[in-house]
């Protein structure tokens, strides 16, 4: 919740304004962004203030066992968000200079 002080040459009635200083501000509206990756996985993203153009999908692969994961780690897919295709590219040249990343995908996001 964001509550906001308004100015007392801005408020409207003076006992209102006295009494609650403070008011909530209402809701912003949501916006939803989508992509689909070469292996038809969907990721999505919402957000209030920020607008997002493309999608980085960075594709990992398996780790063998050790003492941290015992088990191992299975391949996963994990998605980042930029505002424009630059960013997208810097992202995705940083990723693509590891070496558990089996390849990294530059997508367009649409707004849905």
């Amino acid at each position: 919740m964001h509550f906001v002080r308004w100015p007392s040459s801005q408020r409207q009635d003076p006992l209102v304004g006295r009494r609650y200083g403070l008011i909530f501000q209402g809701s912003r509206m949501r916006i939803k962004f989508e992509a689909v990756d070469k292996n038809g996985k969907l990721h999505k993203r919402a957000g209030v203030s920020r607008v997002y153009s493309h999608c980085v999908v960075i594709h990992f692969a398996d780790r063998a066992p050790n003492k941290f994961w015992p088990r191992g780690v299975e391949a996963y897919s994990r998605a980042q968000w930029a505002g424009t295709r630059e960013l997208a590219e810097r992202k995705a040249s940083h990723w693509r200079k590891e070496a558990h990343v089996l390849e990294v995908e530059v997508l367009d996001a649409r707004q849905v």
